[in-house]
């Protein structure tokens, strides 16, 4: 069944018709229940590997991180097990808690190496500055306003060490999805069976929003 984009308040008839009728709905749904159930997240992204091979060197030289969004920890994991000190932060509770029971099954140093919290991206506190701060996987696109951006932008400021460095990356929408639905898909392996994952794309230019669809059908 639909994992976003068909629950909650709609909007009426228009070009995506799963549209939230409001910016906090939509917030409620993409930022929210996405990333409610670790197991299916693990099992849509689990051949997802380049971004690790970015963010564990950086952090390894940097010593300490600051990990916003950091979710079940697909990076947050690496990054320790290759030595660098992380304090791992996600909105999540079921992201955060999967993270943690990861960590139970991690060596001791590894174990050491992360402390988590709960907590969004426009509120982080920091206890002590950070030579690098991380927003991996598009974390940062879950800021639907301006507003929020530049809250998040503040805490990030406010959290970096004097002369530390801020890595994040997004998706930009490409011109042709910003005319036309994008679908792609891919078989994935939960739960033993097999499910067909699809994603569908819009982008709505007034709002600068990108919409994604997804599907699973078993």
């Amino acid at each position: 069944g639909r994992r976003a984009g068909r629950r909650g308040p709609v909007s009426g008839p228009g070009p995506w018709p799963g549209r939230p009728a409001h910016p906090r709905a939509l917030e409620a749904l993409a930022a929210v229940q996405h990333f409610a159930d670790p197991a299916w997240y693990a099992a849509a992204y689990r051949r997802r590997t380049h971004d690790v091979a970015f963010y564990v060197p950086r952090a390894v030289a940097a010593g300490r991180v600051l990990e916003l969004g950091c979710g079940s920890g697909r990076i947050t994991l690496p990054m320790a097990r290759a030595g660098a000190a992380v304090h791992a932060v996600d909105r999540s509770a079921p992201m955060i808690e999967a993270l943690r029971r990861a960590l139970a099954e991690e060596p001791g140093p590894v174990r050491q190496r992360v402390t988590t919290a709960r907590a969004d991206l426009r509120e982080v506190e920091g206890e002590q500055p950070f030579p690098l701060v991380s927003c991996p996987f598009n974390t940062f696109q879950h800021l639907y306003a301006r507003q929020d951006v530049a809250r998040a932008l503040d805490r990030v400021r406010a959290a970096l060490a004097p002369g530390g460095l801020f890595l994040f990356d997004v998706s930009l929408p490409r011109p042709g999805a910003r005319r036309d639905r994008r679908r792609r898909g891919r078989r994935v392996r939960r739960g033993g069976r097999t499910w067909t994952y699809v994603e569908e794309f819009r982008w709505e230019p007034l709002e600068q929003t990108l919409y994604v669809t997804l599907t699973w059908t078993p």
